[in-house]
């Protein structure tokens, strides 16, 4: 069923970048606040309902379905410096819970609980980032399914909130100071700030002083990039290297680093030093002490894993770790002196430790 749009909506035309002309009879509909517009969807949904209300066996099937989502769920824990954070949604909470545990044997703790900000459920947690040593948590609200996260601080130990509240952190990145008086992070622009249609662009990436105010955060990535890339960024664990990844889409990234142990801890805009750029394959990496470790496919569809070492980058130094195999390299990891991968084989995972020599 469908209603004639009205004579008082937007031109059904739109002229692409190459000058060709697409018919879009339901752009009106883009409006969601027209009174037109919700007498359309009202109309729709009151359809929809005559015919699935009138469905045999509807309440045995909706019955099931209670019995089935209301068993809950945990998520995999977290750990920092011995303390586990974990998600965990209990029967019939709208949203997961946020909690933390002091050892694996600890008492548990609520950290972050949506299902206490809105009645019907409609805050969400969409990601948090504890510091290394666990004691400060960074995470994102949003509201009514817009992912349009706002970046909030919680004391772990006490439970205090942070004054500190930064805006327009979708799909954000962060990367805390191991003295936790900061931390890197990726925002996206302020409305007016970038042409209308091109708020959910432009990210950039910022550095965060504890107790300072957001807006005055200085801009260490992006600035003149293409609009589309999205960033991740990572400390090494001593604090002596910055590790940024650019991701251009789904098939390919660049990789850039910058030293910070002759600095005074803060990344400078034009001091990062590309180890990737232009290739048409994924990567992603890892620092440990001078030490790039990079899960690729380049020339590699199955992945494979190189070593970098940062002080002679250039590619005729890379180092094959771990070369293509008949299943697929899904991730590597350094832990300690060993290196953790976890391979997909025939449709099921497989985890195999190799001794690491540095």
């Amino acid at each position: 069923m469908t209603k004639k749009a009205p004579s008082t909506r937007v031109d059904p035309t739109v002229e692409t970048i190459h000058g060709q002309k697409v018919e879009d009879p339901y752009r009106w509909l883009e409006n969601a606040e027209n009174e037109e517009t919700k007498l359309w969807v009202e109309k729709q949904n009151d359809y929809t309902r005559s015919i699935l209300d009138s469905l045999p066996g509807r309440n045995e099937i909706k019955t099931r379905l209670e019995q089935l989502l209301s068993i809950g769920q945990i998520g995999t824990p977290q750990i920092y410096r011995g303390r586990l954070f974990y998600t965990k949604r209990e029967e019939k909470e709208n949203q997961p819970i946020l909690y933390v545990r002091e050892g694996i044997n600890g008492q548990e703790k609520v950290q972050v609980d949506p299902n206490a900000l809105n009645r019907e459920g409609l805050v969400s947690l969409d990601w948090w980032f504890p510091s290394d040593d666990g004691t400060l948590l960074a995470y994102g609200l949003s509201k009514d399914g817009s992912e349009q996260s706002a970046l909030h601080i919680i004391n772990t130990q006490t439970g205090e909130k942070l004054s500190d509240l930064i805006t327009r952190t979708r799909y954000t990145s962060i990367a805390w100071k191991k003295d936790n008086s900061g931390f890197y992070y990726t925002r996206y622009p302020a409305p007016g700030t970038v042409p209308e249609g091109e708020e959910d662009y432009h990210q950039h990436l910022f550095y965060h002083a504890l107790g300072t105010d957001p807006e005055n955060d200085p801009k260490i990535f992006g600035q003149g990039r293409e609009m589309t890339e999205m960033y991740a960024v990572s400390l090494s664990p001593d604090n002596r290297y910055l590790l940024l990844s650019i991701f251009k889409g789904w098939d390919k990234s660049d990789v850039y680093y910058q030293a910070l142990q002759n600095t005074d801890g803060i990344a400078r805009p034009d001091k990062f030093i590309p180890v990737v750029e232009g290739e048409e394959a994924l990567f992603s990496g890892q620092i440990v002490g001078d030490n790039l470790y990079l899960h690729t496919n380049y020339q590699a569809p199955k992945y494979r894993l190189l070593k970098v070492n940062l002080k002679i980058p250039s590619r005729g130094n890379w180092e094959e770790l771990i070369p293509p195999d008949t299943s697929v390299l899904e991730q590597a990891q350094v832990v300690g002196d060993w290196l953790v991968t976890k391979y997909l084989h025939n449709a099921y995972s497989q985890v195999r430790i190799y001794t690491l020599v540095y």
